[in-house]
């Protein structure tokens, strides 16, 4: 059985952008991980300076679309 993933990245704050977590910094290491354990990413989200304390964020509806459309192998 093929693994999928979907991979995604934010920043909360330039103080996190600037401290080496950065949106790349992220990607790679999910790359690595997925990489590692078998998973195929299928589609990559995310964005700078976004409050997880929000829905707003414009990226997280259609990851969570993607993921909820890929259920049950679909």
């Amino acid at each position: 059985m093929l693994l999928s993933a979907v991979v995604y990245t934010r920043v909360s704050s330039k103080e996190q952008m600037e401290n080496n977590k950065s949106l790349e910094w992220q990607r790679t290491a999910c790359d690595k991980f997925a990489q590692d354990k078998g998973y195929v990413v299928r589609g990559y989200f995310g964005g700078t300076y976004e409050s997880a304390k929000s829905d707003e964020r414009k990226e997280f509806k259609p990851h969570a679309q993607v993921c909820e459309s890929s259920k049950g192998g679909k």
